[in-house]
């Protein structure tokens, strides 16, 4: 229909639209007063929408009833089909669809992370993924959270390995789903989880191909097919934050995780792309997320390491007028392809018939330490080379076969074949990896013994490796050595200065000055293995060699001892970081916080307020401000409990208005979507936070409104609906669609079909009506048009 020229303000027309809704009907007797025949689905929703917004109702209830009116069986049998689910149960952030529905799983989890009773996020992923409502955002929530629960429970003193393959099991069946492709289709696809075998793996040319297109995020959404490209935006993170869980330690040699050795080999491709620099951050802004980037943030430096060693070199093209037989077979681009799926596959046996043929190839004698592949430039016939040696060691690696990796090595010394640094590193990761502490040490022996000048990451992986092997007193004796061996080098060159001026001058030929970086790395395996007293001893041993610690030093010390409860040392830690010139970061708010409240909900609510009052206190004292991001990620905390009490919270917004500032639109939202989840919710409170709004304008912004009006559709109060989405329209705010397709199914739920219909033709005013289905809308513009014509009130 043409839009009208004379029409009336949109804000004139909703705002007369509580009127019109209390006068009497002039709607003719003949028009139909009730709901359509197809109105039982829309009754089941409500239901489900109740359930959810009842505490006492547990989650999985809510599951249970979701999957026998709305999941992949209801459709099977025919009670439901596309046309009459209703479309608003399948909106993104609705508050009473599907994301309500994982909201509540999550947090029961969280609660209760071995429930046998609540559903795997792998039958979550499966389920949703099934009937084509499984988004990106969604599926990202799930990971940040199941990830958290891992790195927490390897933190734990005592642990049990079934219930840490069920952590593990689910991580890898949750990428299952999204990786094999499984999209929407017109009736729930079927599809067991751990099925790898029709999965192709990434290769690296597709990694470098889709980067080149579309950058990180194209490189990184080849991982999820399925997921839109504006909805992947946290997959970089969780990619990375899985390769590395998958990639270390015993989790490695997990069933599970061998065989979804295409995911993992497909995970350390993509990753490989990346530069250093390019370390993948989280959008979302919540606490599991950013537990999970911290984690990535510490393990960076090593995950990229290990992709890239897990990368296949590219492979030297082979003449096409090669006649024999045996270099054909032979050629780099066979070795690369065999190898590749013989890892993929986790088939060592195969990687050993390689490796036996090529015993059969004479030995290319050459000083090249060129990682590539060399071949021989007779056509006749290959050669063995460094360079093919190193990528059996690295594939060998990959597979966690030590033993098998020493054999090479052990060939090449034979054979005369100088290792490069490359291939020493790479025997020393796989000597940490199966924890042989004698092991890595002779292979350091041999390093030494053939004159080979280990690079600063050689001794990092060595020491790193040590204390990996329980050897803590051997770790601390090999940086010692390393800053001994130093100091003598740079002295002998620069005459006796001082330490500290000798930390400014350039590497020495014959040593490699110690960084921060191994300090770190020995730091943080320390802390893991609860050894801080060692910890300590080389944080001193640093400031004799004048190496000063980084952000990342702070925050691996700060969340061991605050995890101890410390607090007076972490204070004097966040004192310390100040005067050395170093400011706290996201990560350092994070561990503080996210210790802090780890026992919190043992206090009383007067125990709370005094708790956070003596962090501000202390942190003022060591000089970092606690500014609008510390105040809202403190109210997350306290919300996320879900309090009876809100003194706590009170607290902390008296503090911020004594401090002059104005609660974010953040914080607005989180404290009115927590005043309208309460049983039953504080409508008081609410409008307090509504009044306040008019004082400040800046405190809220049009997300809050669409909770605003959410929250009163929720609970039935569409007359307070209708007001707010009339004033805050005739502004230059405009509601959503998702929250004017929510308020129109409380509208028909109260069955108020007059205001309904009035609903309708004003936003066909305002819009011009249904777009066509190939153009593409604003987010739910589609889908609100969708359930009118279901309602039938697209004539409206």
């Amino acid at each position: 229909m043409p839009r009208p020229t004379t029409a009336k303000d949109p804000g004139d027309r909703l705002e007369s639209l509580f009127a019109e809704s209390i006068k009497p009907s002039t709607v003719p007797a003949s028009a139909p007063s009730q709901a359509p025949t197809s109105i039982k689905p829309y009754q089941n929703a409500e239901t489900l929408k109740k359930m959810l917004a009842d505490d006492s109702r547990h989650a999985v209830d809510c599951w249970q009833f979701f999957l026998e009116h709305f999941g992949p069986d209801a459709w099977r049998k025919g009670s439901i089909d596309r046309k009459s689910s209703p479309s608003y149960l399948y909106i993104r952030d609705g508050s009473y669809s599907g994301r309500a529905l994982l909201k509540r799983i999550i947090r029961a989890k969280d609660d209760d992370p071995f429930s046998t009773t609540l559903p795997a996020f792998t039958e979550v992923t499966t389920v949703y993924a099934q009937l084509g409502i499984l988004h990106g955002p969604d599926w990202a929530d799930m990971m940040f959270s199941l990830i958290e629960r891992i790195l927490k429970y390897r933190e734990s003193p005592s642990k049990d390995d079934k219930l840490e393959d069920m952590l593990i099991s689910d991580l890898v069946g949750s990428w299952n789903v999204v990786f094999r492709q499984l999209g929407k289709n017109q009736h729930p696809v079927e599809g067991p989880p751990f099925d790898w075998s029709h999965v192709p793996p990434i290769s690296s040319k597709n990694a470098i191909q889709a980067y080149r297109k579309r950058g990180i995020q194209g490189c990184f959404a080849l991982l999820t097919p399925s997921f839109s490209f504006h909805h992947i935006k946290d997959i970089p993170v969780i990619a990375v934050a899985t390769f590395t869980l998958l990639t270390q330690g015993h989790i490695s040699e997990k069933k599970v995780v061998q065989e979804a050795a295409t995911l993992v080999s497909s995970l350390g491709q993509v990753i490989s792309v990346l530069s250093t620099e390019s370390r993948p951050t989280a959008e979302t802004r919540e606490l599991a997320a950013e537990t999970v980037e911290e984690f990535v943030k510490t393990a960076w430096s090593e995950t990229k390491e290990l992709a890239a060693r897990m990368d296949v070199p590219p492979a030297t093209k082979t003449p096409s007028s090669t006649p024999s037989h045996m270099s054909t077979r032979m050629s780099s681009t066979f070795i690369h392809r065999r190898l590749q799926d013989a890892f993929v596959r986790r088939d060592g046996h195969e990687v050993d018939r390689l490796w036996g043929d090529m015993l059969k190839l004479p030995v290319k004698q050459e000083s090249t330490t060129d990682p590539e592949f060399q071949t021989s430039k007779n056509p006749q016939r290959g050669f063995l080379s460094v360079g093919i040696c190193n990528y059996f060691i690295l594939t060998y690696m990959a597979l966690r076969q030590p033993s098998r990796a020493i054999d090479v090595w052990n060939y090449m010394v034979k054979s005369g074949l100088v290792p490069n640094l490359a291939t020493w590193d790479s025997m020393m990761t796989g000597c940490k990896t199966s924890r042989d502490a004698k092991a890595l040490e002779n292979v350091w022996a041999k390093i030494l013994a053939l004159r080979v000048q280990p690079d600063v990451v050689c001794w990092t992986t060595r020491i790193s490796g040590l204390i990996e092997c329980n050897q803590f007193d051997k770790a601390m004796r090999a940086l010692d050595e390393m800053g001994r061996l130093w100091l003598a080098a740079a002295r002998s060159k620069h005459g006796n200065l001082k330490v500290e001026e000798l930390q400014h001058v350039d590497d020495v030929e014959g040593a490699i000055k110690p960084t921060t970086s191994t300090i770190n790395a020995a730091i943080s395996g320390l802390l893991k293995k609860h050894k801080v007293d060692a910890a300590h001893r080389i944080l001193a041993w640093a400031g004799k060699f004048a190496i000063r610690p980084d952000i990342i030093t702070y925050n691996t010390l700060l969340r061991s001892v605050i995890r101890n409860g410390q607090t007076q040392e972490a204070m004097a830690l966040l004192q310390q970081m100040q005067d050395d010139g170093l400011e706290a970061d996201v990560a350092t708010f994070t561990t503080i916080l996210d210790e802090t409240f780890r026992y919190f909900d043992e206090n009383t609510p007067e125990e709370q307020k005094e708790i956070i009052a003596t962090i501000f206190s202390e942190m003022e004292s060591a000089g970092v401000k606690a500014n609008l991001h510390t105040y809202g990620k403190i109210i997350y905390h306290l919300l996320e409990r879900e309090p009876t009490d809100l003194t706590a919270v009170n607290a902390v917004v008296e503090r911020m208005a004594r401090q002059g500032l104005q609660p974010s639109p953040y914080i607005s939202t989180m404290l009115v979507e927590y005043y309208f989840s309460r049983q039953p919710p504080d409508l008081d409170a609410v409008r307090v936070l509504i009044e306040r709004s008019r004082m400040e304008p800046a405190s809220v912004d049009n997300i809050f409104w669409d909770r605003v009006i959410e929250g009163y559709s929720r609970v039935g109060d569409t007359t307070s609906a209708v007001r707010i989405l009339g004033k805050v329209n005739s502004g230059s705010s405009r509601i959503s669609w998702t929250t004017l397709q929510k308020l129109l199914s409380s509208l028909v739920q109260n069955e108020e079909w007059d205001v309904a219909r009035t609903l309708v033709r004003n936003a066909k005013i305002d819009s011009g009506g249904p777009l066509p289905e190939h153009v593409h809308g604003k987010k739910d513009q589609h889908r609100f048009w969708r359930l009118v014509a279901e309602l039938e009130l697209l004539d409206a």
